[in-house]
């Protein structure tokens, strides 16, 4: 049992070893200060471009209805640089983007979320923001993250993880303080936020890192955290299925969280009505290719 303990040890590091070597993609941080407004316009005028984006957005399984929203949020973002609610909305924006993509299509589009994420916390707190400009490891930037951070740190570690998977391994190596520690500070304040992605997005971590087989249990703990306190959201049972149930092999489980999602009613929570609806796509997909 020793030596066959030892031997299980090496090759885990001997595969963190070969990943780690790798290449690593490399993405600039937008950590900085808002700049200046395009010009001047009315309170009113920004009321509406934003009362605009929101109306889209809501739309947005709509065709047309997710770049409407871009539009009229950025239109608000022009003359309002320092709005962080604006810039949080369209880094959700462009994370949609990126899930509906593929490819380097994709990765861009993550990139993309992960700097208006970066901007958005910026133009909120700029303690934070100072931390990050100054080199300072992430667990330090992101001590001063405030319970009002919690959203725009769950979209920041979600764009940066799915970024990451896109460039392989290596680079989620490189990124894997960041993503851990925004998440984690995002769960410290609140475990529900963005429908459990806290403890989603860490889970996904769990099983992409090489050392998967390590962690598995943690991601068990944490998909099933994320399930309980968003049951709702069908997106994370998908990838509760993909990511942890196929790495353990346990095919009742995966078929039965599939199952589970295809009996939901997408529309139990309005406002992720859309990724529900993708998350049902997906899942009759998946079982169809066991078929």
């Amino acid at each position: 049992m020793r030596a066959t303990t030892i031997a299980l040890a090496t090759a885990a590091a001997v595969v963190v070893t070969v990943a780690a070597s790798g290449c690593v993609a490399k993405r600039a941080p937008a950590w900085g200060a808002p700049g200046l407004p395009f010009g001047a316009v009315s309170e009113q005028i920004l009321q509406d471009l934003v009362s605009a984006g929101d109306y889209a957005w809501k739309r947005r399984a709509e065709p047309g209805q997710l770049d409407a929203a871009a539009r009229a949020w950025g239109a608000a973002l022009r003359y309002n640089p320092s709005d962080a609610g604006v810039l949080l909305n369209l880094a959700r924006v462009a994370l949609r983007r990126g899930v509906e993509s593929r490819g380097a299509g994709a990765a861009t589009r993550f990139d993309e979320a992960a700097s208006y994420a970066e901007r958005a916390l910026s133009a909120r707190n700029e303690k934070l923001m100072d931390a990050a400009r100054a080199g300072k490891s992430p667990v330090e930037v992101f001590t001063h993250a405030e319970p009002a951070d919690a959203a725009a740190l769950v979209v920041y570690a979600q764009a940066l993880l799915d970024w990451s998977i896109a460039h392989g391994t290596p680079t989620l190596l490189k990124k894997r303080e960041w993503i851990e520690a925004a998440a984690k500070r995002a769960l410290a304040f609140d475990p529900a936020v963005g429908f459990a992605a806290p403890n989603r997005i860490l889970g996904v971590l769990d099983c992409e890192l090489p050392e998967a087989g390590q962690n598995l249990r943690d991601a068990l703990e944490r998909f099933e955290a994320a399930v309980a306190a968003a049951p709702a959201y069908l997106p994370t049972r998908i990838a509760y299925a993909e990511e942890y149930a196929t790495r353990v092999r346990d095919k009742k489980l995966y078929e039965r969280l599939l199952e589970s999602v295809l009996d939901a009613d997408p529309n139990a929570l309005p406002e992720a009505a859309p990724e529900n609806a993708e998350a049902q796509r997906t899942a009759r997909r998946l079982i169809r290719g066991r078929r």
